[in-house]
This record gives C-alpha cells, sequence and structure tokens, in this order.
C-alpha cells in the first residue's frame, strides 16, 4: 500500500475534520526513506467505517464484530500492516510464499536468500508492499548492491 492509498483510505472515514487532524500527524510519522515505521498505527491505514469491514472488502459487519467482517480480512490487513512496518519475519514469510526460496534474477534455489527491496529505501523504496521486494540469492543480491552503490557515487 503506497502513501497514496494510505491518505485515499483516510478520506473514506466521515469525520472529516478527524481526518484532516491524523492525516497531518500521520504523514510526520511516515517516511519512504526509512526501513522501518516506527509509530505507525493500523487504526491510521484502516479506520472504522460504519457498519463495513475496515479493510474496504465492503462486506457489511454483523453480530458483534466492529472492525473485521472476517478472519481471512484480518489476516490479510495485518499481514499488509507488518509488511508496511518493515517487519522482517513478515517480509520473509510473504516473499517465501511468492518465490519459495528462488532467486528472481538467476532463477537458483537457495536456503540463505535474501529479501531485497527492488526500489531501494534511499531512493524511496521504504514504506512499501511487499511488491516492492524480491528474492535474491546471496551473490545477486551483493552484485546489484554494489552495481547501486557504483551508481550513486
Amino acid at each position: 500500500m503506497s502513501l497514496h492509498q494510505v491518505k485515499k483510505n483516510r478520506h473514506r472515514d466521515k469525520n472529516v475534520n478527524m481526518v484532516k487532524n491524523t492525516l497531518t500527524t500521520f504523514e510526520l510519522v511516515l517516511s519512504e526513506y526509512r526501513r522501518y515505521q516506527k509509530g505507525l498505527n493500523l487504526a491510521y491505514l484502516y479506520p472504522s467505517i460504519n457498519g463495513h469491514c475496515a479493510c474496504g472488502c465492503g462486506n457489511v459487519l454483523d453480530g458483534r464484530k466492529t472492525k473485521w467482517s472476517s478472519r481471512e480480512c484480518n489476516n490479510k490487513v495485518y499481514s499488509e500492516f507488518a509488511i508496511l512496518k518493515g517487519n522482517t519475519n513478515a517480509i520473509r514469510k510473504k516473499l517465501f510464499e511468492i518465490d519459495n526460496g528462488f532467486c528472481r534474477n538467476c532463477g537458483v534455489y537457495d536456503e540463505s536468500w535474501e529479501a531485497d527491496h527492488i526500489n531501494p529505501v534511499s531512493m524511496g523504496g521504504g514504506l512499501c508492499g511487499i511488491d516492492n521486494f524480491q528474492t535474491l540469492c546471496l551473490y545477486c543480491h551483493k552484485e546489484k548492491t554494489k552495481n547501486q552503490t557504483a551508481s550513486h557515487r
């Protein structure tokens, strides 16, 4: 989820004054140039929507439910939140589900694979979803980092 999507989600709330105040505070917390988003709050990303699931699926909340319509919505949101926040365990778990430990560059399986930011944090690749990560073997990750470092000089 990008910062633009976060802002868009915040505007779904009916209390516009609260949104403006919260959004100002929220923008101070988030940075695309930081790997870890300390202070990021789940309520900022997924505000309560009167009677509907906060994940945006549109499902009506029934019974005593106040935020999520199902366990699937809850799990999806917490997984996305952990990735945005920079939780390396969540990032590695999701990447392994996608790539199974195979390097996206050379295709070799590596037990010691590394999670790589496609767009580096130094170039605004922080505060990103799983779509900005890729599995790389140690060799390819080292080469990519070396090439990026050389091109920034």
